[in-house]
Parts: structure tokens; C-alpha cells; sequence
């Protein structure tokens, strides 16, 4: 009995220290993305982007709510990266250019839906990048994770990552590799155009 005690105050215990992990996360990214030159700001701003000549459309009735259209969300362009690695503005020149490749906007609205509703979890999906290891991934070249050598790196994400696991030195070391290039791919995506001229 006292060592079924003893475990849920463990497990108790490590669900805290996780939450206040999160929380600290929380607090630090809110911070940085203040700072609009950061590469972290720029790489979520370039997610979150929408076709050329699309207008967001602005609030001004004081305390009123109004639907959105899924695909105008920051929430479903960033399952667009996450399940894909292209940004949404890529995904909808692809369609443009291949009729084909609609299905996997199909895709991401059946998982989006999933998610939304909460019959999945985010860490339960099938994506190329885990939430919270890419955030500080992105986050950490702000900070000079880009000079740490892969044993400094893997003990960097030991001490900060919410998850609580051990981190792998070997694939640390890919997955930043695969992230900067990653961001890369972002960031100029936002330089093609999804317009064209139609003028006579």
C-alpha cells in the first residue's frame, strides 16, 4: 500500500514539475516573440501567413466572438507545417499547379477536426516536427543554440523541455539540422508570390 502511495505522490509530483515546466515555456515565448526581429518571430509569422491580397478581417464590435473559417487560422496553418513541412501559402500553390495535391489539405482538414474536437491530441498525430521540441528548437537559435556541440545540446533540452524525457545526443544533433533547414524553407516562402498577372 505505502509504495502505491509513494508512486502517486511521485506521479503527482512529476505532473507538477511538468506543468510549471510549460508554464515557464509559456512565459519565455510570450517574451521573445516581442521582439519582432527575432528569427522565432519570424518563422511563426511566416506559418501563420495567407495568400497574397487575403484580408484579415478586423474586430471592432467590442465583446463579440465571430467564426472563422478553419483555413484562416493560425492554429490549422501551422498543422499544414507540422503535417507537411511546407507552409500553407506553398501548400496552396502546390494545389494551383497539381489538382492532386488537394487531397492532403483533405487530410489536414480530417486532422485538424480531430484535434479541434479533441478526439486526438497533438501529440498523438502523425507529424513531422513535435510541438514543444520544435518551439524551443526555434526559439534556442535566438539564444545561441546553434554553437552548442550535441552532448551541450542534448543536455540543454534534458534541463528545459517540458517533456521530461532524456534527450538523444545523436538525434538531437539531426533533428537541429533538420529544423534550421527547415526555417530556412520557411522564411522563403514567404518571398514567392501566390499572385499573378492576368492583364490582357
Amino acid at each position: 500500500m505505502l509504495s502505491i502511495l509513494s508512486k502517486r505522490e511521485s506521479a503527482t509530483e512529476n505532473d507538477q514539475a511538468v506543468r510549471l515546466a510549460f508554464q515557464e515555456a509559456g512565459t519565455a515565448s510570450r517574451e521573445l516573440h516581442i521582439h519582432p526581429n527575432s528569427i522565432s518571430a519570424k518563422v511563426w509569422v511566416a506559418l501563420n501567413s495567407g495568400l497574397d491580397g487575403e484580408v484579415t478581417p478586423t474586430v471592432s464590435e467590442p465583446n463579440r466572438g465571430y467564426i472563422r473559417n478553419p483555413e484562416s487560422t493560425p492554429f490549422f496553418r501551422q498543422l499544414v507545417f507540422f503535417m507537411y513541412g511546407i507552409t500553407f501559402r506553398e501548400l496552396m500553390v502546390e494545389i494551383e499547379k497539381n489538382p492532386k495535391a488537394y487531397g492532403k489539405l483533405l487530410r489536414i482538414h480530417a486532422a485538424y477536426s480531430r484535434l479541434h474536437s479533441g478526439e486526438d491530441g497533438f501529440n498523438h498525430a502523425r507529424l513531422k516536427f513535435k510541438l514543444t521540441h520544435f518551439q524551443i528548437m526555434v526559439q534556442g537559435l535566438d539564444f545561441g543554440i546553434d554553437s552548442l556541440n550535441e552532448w551541450e545540446l542534448a543536455s540543454c533540452f534534458d534541463e528545459i523541455c517540458p517533456c521530461a524525457q532524456k534527450h538523444s545526443v545523436e538525434s538531437m544533433k539531426k533533428f537541429r539540422l533538420k529544423v534550421k533547414k527547415a526555417c530556412a524553407r520557411v522564411l522563403s516562402s514567404m518571398e514567392k508570390l501566390t499572385s499573378f498577372d492576368i492583364s490582357p
